[in-house]
């Protein structure tokens, strides 16, 4: 623990802030993996996901997360953990916030009407699904030629 000092408030109760090591067995301390010649690299480095056009806004997120997690550099004994989420909040938004472009699907199958709309991220999976559902409807049809129900499942582009 770093700082000892306890704060009694006037009901009696008390609390203090606190910092621990990390466990033993914690991912930081893991060994490095092999090294993959052919990367010239660690073979556990990631493969990158971005290219260099957003190096600067990976710069960006990087400096925001270690600056949040060292409270603007006032605290060098912080957690790697809060580093990730910091990182994570940074490159891709608040978990269940704002959706981003790159998340929302690109394809949607509309069933019978625009109230009946199923995304998908994959154009063949979304022409898959609206296939089998005329597929199914036109199947219920033939045999039953007196439902007058029409289904006409359709793919769009866009969401």
């Amino acid at each position: 623990m770093m700082d000892n000092q306890v704060t009694v408030l006037p009901d009696g109760s008390a609390f203090a802030t606190a910092s621990w090591p990390l466990q033993k067995d914690h991912w930081l301390y893991a060994p490095r993996g092999e090294w993959d010649s052919t990367r010239d690299d660690y073979a556990e480095t990631p493969q990158p996901i971005l290219t260099n056009a957003q190096r600067q806004a990976v710069t960006a997120a990087g400096r925001y997360a270690v600056r949040g997690a060292t409270m603007c550099g006032t605290e060098m004994d912080f957690d790697p953990d809060a580093l990730v989420l910091n990182l994570c909040y940074a490159l891709c938004g608040p978990a269940g916030g704002a959706t981003l472009a790159a998340d929302k699907p690109r394809f949607t199958v509309h069933v019978a009407g625009p109230d009946d709309v199923v995304p998908f991220h994959d154009e063949l999976e979304a022409h898959r699904y609206a296939n089998s559902l005329n597929a199914t409807y036109l199947a219920d049809r033939l045999k039953n030629p007196e439902n007058e129900v029409l289904c006409v499942a359709t793919v769009h582009a866009g969401a």
